[in-house]
């Protein structure tokens, strides 16, 4: 079944869609008032000015260009926009099968200057990776030794995948992408900064999920300011930022930074799209303090880890509750990103020497921010955190980390021992080993059995010894199909009570599921908040495999359907384009399905196709009658799932 599917999600591509994105972008990036105003407001200001700018766009096309034509309908637009003599635009393209103009070519690397009102191709150097350091480094020793300017600014535009998976992913060159210690490597090869004298003025990361920490530091030596997002993101108006500087050449980087973020939020405010907005300006003179903060905080949760065995658990428990980026759970699968300024405010207990300190740092670090409606908990700057435990993941971290104790401490979560580094940093601290990690290896919680109450609800009892191994539980719905000896699993939620005190829990399920149009979905709870919570689903979106976002608001009790998005890519390059739903567009449902006796893995079932309408929506509704069956899902502080036994019932 599954290679079945995976055929049908490759060779079923979606036209439609494809021409409906095409459409989307040139109504986003045809020029408007501000446009227009451009001729002669830019005429009037530039004459009191003559400071120079130079921006430098590093532009990998990848599928972007290939498939959506994406970097040549933003350039062919900010063409659009007329430089005074002292401002200048050096682009550098490839990456992508296909090009739709004549600003990239598929066998070279293409560099062209925008000057005025024209463009003019300076060279075209053999192919090669733009994913790859030395291609990074020779860019940008181009840009400085010819096109040297008052004002300078870096544009990195492409695919992003936050701390682990970098920036520009390399269609040409099996996605090659350039992680953040290649980024480091191309700048202190080129650059010679000092404190007073930093050779860019402003880092534009035109990508998804790449406003953290770790990013931040990368370039803290090099830009004054950083311009990103924390979250999945569309893309900036390279044309209006072209725009702003060539009507006043001498603004303030500050204020060219918070221009860049309102503007994605203007002109996403009509498709919808500013829901899950996390973009920040940042202040990258402020960046050491904050991670010496951040370090003292790893050392404090090192000397509580070594004192207090439920102190991993708990700050596990806690970070899960922050707000995470890109995707993170088992269908969608993981960027490990979570706000920094909420996993330390939902842990601010545990850290009472640090806390307080760090959010302040933080506070002065991030000078600007927009929040959507669902990143409301968004403080302007992600971390990496293991929310997969998986060891590939972390050892891509061990190479970019920026606390050593965070590191030692997220390295024996995963493994359960002390690496030999972090028994000498431990020594330092004056501490002994940490005490055990506590996991469901020990206590055996797979099939635990379940009670039911006087209301007919499930009831789970963990007793305080087990409960010191849970970290995260979830109510977990099955659809039992007897006339097809089949049993589907619907997906999970937070349809419980929980105490976690006494370590009982208790099922609120009222036999009602989440539908799209009537049609029941498997859906997963991704991110829970005070006032919001967010929900996966995998859907077939004309023929092709997407997730689709939907937020409940607690406010008024009503589910939002926020977009859809593709999985994460290779590297766990992130989907630039959020796909709304449009009248017309055909999706079918996917279900978990497994055979009742003999069955190993969960496998995905096409199951309803259906033609999205005007009113298309989200509800939950009474299930339909059949037998289903209930279960607890929980998971370890190395994110094992471990479910409980069934506890069957009808719905009539």
């Amino acid at each position: 079944m599954k290679k079945w599917l995976k055929v049908l999600l490759i060779t079923l591509g979606s036209i439609f869609g494809a021409l409906l994105l095409i459409f989307v972008l040139l109504m986003i990036f045809t020029p408007e008032e501000w446009l227009e105003e451009q001729e002669t407001a830019s005429e009037e200001q530039i004459a009191d000015s003559d400071e120079t700018w130079a921006v430098y766009a590093y532009m990998c096309g990848s599928d972007l260009e290939s498939e959506h034509n994406a970097v040549s309908l933003h350039l062919n637009n900010m063409m659009q926009v007329r430089l005074p003599d002292n401002v200048k635009m050096v682009v550098e393209t490839g990456g992508s099968k296909k090009w739709s103009s004549d600003w990239g070519n598929t066998d070279y690397l293409t560099r062209h200057v925008y000057t005025g009102t024209e463009k003019q191709l300076i060279e075209q150097l053999p192919s090669a990776s733009m994913g790859d350091s030395g291609t990074l480094e020779d860019f940008l020793l181009f840009c400085r030794d010819n096109y040297p300017a008052d004002h300078t600014m870096l544009i990195l535009w492409n695919h992003g995948a936050g701390s682990l998976g970098g920036i520009a992913f390399d269609e040409l060159y099996n996605n090659d992408s350039l992680s953040l210690t290649e980024i480091h490597d191309a700048l202190s090869d080129v650059y010679r900064p000092t404190d007073q004298d930093k050779p860019l003025e402003l880092v534009v990361l035109d990508a998804c999920l790449m406003a953290s920490v770790e990013t931040a530091s990368v370039f803290s030596d090099y830009a004054e300011y950083m311009v990103g997002s924390e979250e999945s993101m569309y893309g900036y108006n390279i044309g209006r930022i072209m725009y702003e500087i060539a009507g006043n050449p001498a603004i303030e980087t500050e204020t060219l930074g918070k221009i860049i973020c309102d503007n994605y939020v203007e002109e996403e405010s009509d498709d919808g799209k500013n829901a899950t907005t996390a973009m920040s300006v940042i202040d990258l003179d402020a960046i050491d303090p904050l991670l010496q903060a951040y370090q003292d905080m790893g050392d404090e949760a090192l000397r509580a880890a070594s004192r207090d065995e439920s102190f991993l658990v708990n700050f596990q428990r806690n970070t899960r509750r922050a707000e995470n980026y890109g995707g993170n759970s088992d269908e969608e699968e993981y960027t490990d990103m979570v706000d920094l300024g909420d996993m330390v405010r939902k842990s601010k207990d545990m850290f009472p020497e640090s806390s307080e300190r760090l959010l302040k740092c933080l506070d002065d670090c991030v000078v600007y921010k927009v929040n959507g409606e669902y990143r409301a908990e968004a403080t302007g700057l992600s971390c990496y955190y293991s929310l997969d435990s998986e060891m590939g993941s972390y050892m891509m971290y061990e190479d970019i980390a920026e606390t050593e104790p965070f590191k030692y401490l997220y390295g024996y979560m995963l493994r359960g021992h002390m690496s030999y580094e972090g028994e000498q940093y431990l020594k330092q601290l004056g501490c002994d080993n940490l005490l055990s990690v506590q996991t469901t290896e020990i206590t055996e919680l797979e099939g635990i059995p379940l009670k039911s109450n006087e209301q007919n609800e499930a009831v789970l009892e963990l007793g305080t010894e087990a409960l010191a191994q849970v970290e995260a539980i979830y109510n977990q719905l099955l659809l039992i199909d007897t006339e097809n000896d089949m049993l589907f699993n619907l997906g999970y939620n937070n349809d419980l009570t929980a105490d976690f005190e006494s370590g009982v829990f208790t099922s609120t399920f009222d036999d009602t599921w989440g539908t799209l149009d009537g049609h029941i979905v498997y859906m997963e709870l991704v991110d829970e908040q005070e006032d919001y919570e967010q929900y996966a689903i995998p859907i077939l979106l004309n023929g092709e495999h997407y997730n689709l976002r939907v937020a409940y608001n607690y406010d008024d009790a009503s589910y939002e359907i926020l977009g859809a998005r593709r999985d994460l890519g290779e590297n766990g390059k992130s989907d630039k384009e959020l796909r709304m739903l449009e009248p017309g567009d055909e999706i079918t449902t996917i279900l978990m399905g497994i055979e009742a006796n003999g069955g190993e893995d969960f496998e995905r079932y096409l199951v309803d196709t259906f033609t999205v309408a005007e009113d298309t929506a989200f509800e939950r509704k009474v299930l339909g009658y059949s037998n289903y069956a209930s279960r607890f899902l929980m998971k370890d502080v190395q994110n094992r799932n471990i479910y409980s036994d069934f506890l069957q019932f009808q719905v009539y």
